[in-house]
């Protein structure tokens, strides 16, 4: 079902009055936008120790969390501000997410019950704000994921997908290829991508996201000229989404092929771009440029590159086995 995201002590002052508290999650989810967590944190955590009622500041921390991959203290977090903010849409979203984040390290008897909270959460949102779209996926997915006993059922799933659609055209099409893709029409799950890409021609942004999610499907079929394809497009459409170099050089390594292209990819990524959210670390992009070169019969410089992922992240199991795979000088 898991298919289915603080400057050191503040003044008090800040997080009095509620248009102070927006303002200071603002400045907070910019920082995280960056790539900045650490920030992120030192601007949130003295605000909610001051104010652990305050619903919205709950609710920023608890992105910040998930994006750290602190998943247990962001569901905390989502309930808090659930159970103070109860009448915003965004929390009872944010809380079905957590409990996804959560549900693998639970025992079956936990994970009945959370998948219930899940799309109870997920069901609460969309009373509070029918637009909701991001609910609405949620929900799509969880329909799609889980069996009829637990709520789940394709014919829930397309009634949303339909209604998804009515709402978000573009989002409409997405739907109908996660079901194209589940019914093993890649194809067509494909066009319905290119569907909604001609939707957004005009919108760099919007289209960037649609080519870099059709780069990711088109990895999961193993179709790695089309992905290759998609990322390169992305980059094309909208420059500022460097997160497609890792991808172009992930494709390149278990493609086997355009190695040089690859390395290339790597390289900029690490020089051009800092992560963030889901983005991978520049530790993962040197060891997948040592896999490249290895390819490329250079030992001596996927050493160097192993050794620089160690040098940034010291427990890089990733790094360290590649290492010891290496033969000796």
């Amino acid at each position: 079902m898991r298919k289915y995201c603080v400057l050191a002590v503040l003044c008090l002052s800040w997080v009095v009055a509620p248009a102070s508290a927006t303002e200071l999650t603002e400045r907070a989810l910019e920082a995280l936008e960056a790539g900045d967590t650490e920030q992120a944190v030192a601007l949130l955590e003295p605000a909610h120790r001051s104010a652990p009622r305050d619903a919205q500041i709950a609710h920023a921390l608890a992105l910040v969390e998930l994006s750290r991959g602190n998943s247990e203290r962001a569901l905390e977090l989502a309930e808090l501000a659930t159970r103070h903010g109860g009448t915003v849409a965004e929390h009872h979203h944010l809380l079905g997410l957590a409990l996804a984040m959560n549900i693998d390290s639970m025992g079956t008897l936990g994970k009945m019950r959370a998948a219930g909270r899940m799309r109870g959460a997920w069901e609460r949102a969309l009373e509070l704000d029918p637009d909701h779209i991001e609910a609405r996926f949620s929900l799509f997915g969880y329909y799609l994921g889980a069996p009829r006993i637990a709520g789940g059922g394709r014919d829930k799933a397309e009634a949303m997908a339909v209604t998804i659609a009515e709402r978000d055209p573009v989002r409409g099409h997405r739907a109908r290829a996660v079901m194209l893709r589940i019914d093993g029409d890649d194809d067509g799950a494909l066009r319905e991508f290119d569907a909604a890409a001609e939707l957004v021609a005009d919108d760099p942004e919007q289209l960037g996201v649609l080519l870099m999610a059709r780069g990711f499907l088109c990895q999961q079929m193993e179709r790695w000229d089309c992905a290759h394809d998609a990322f390169i497009a992305t980059l094309a459409a909208d420059p500022e989404r460097l997160g497609a170099l890792y991808q172009i050089g992930r494709t390149a390594v278990f493609s086997d092929s355009r190695h040089e292209e690859g390395i290339a990819a790597f390289q900029r990524y690490v020089a051009e771009h800092a992560p963030r959210g889901s983005d991978p670390s520049h530790a993962w992009a040197h060891v997948r440029t040592g896999t490249l070169l290895e390819k490329l019969g250079r030992p001596d410089d996927a050493r160097a590159e192993y050794q620089a992922a160690l040098a940034l992240d010291s427990d890089h199991t990733g790094a360290k086995d590649a290492l010891a795979a290496l033969a000796p000088r």
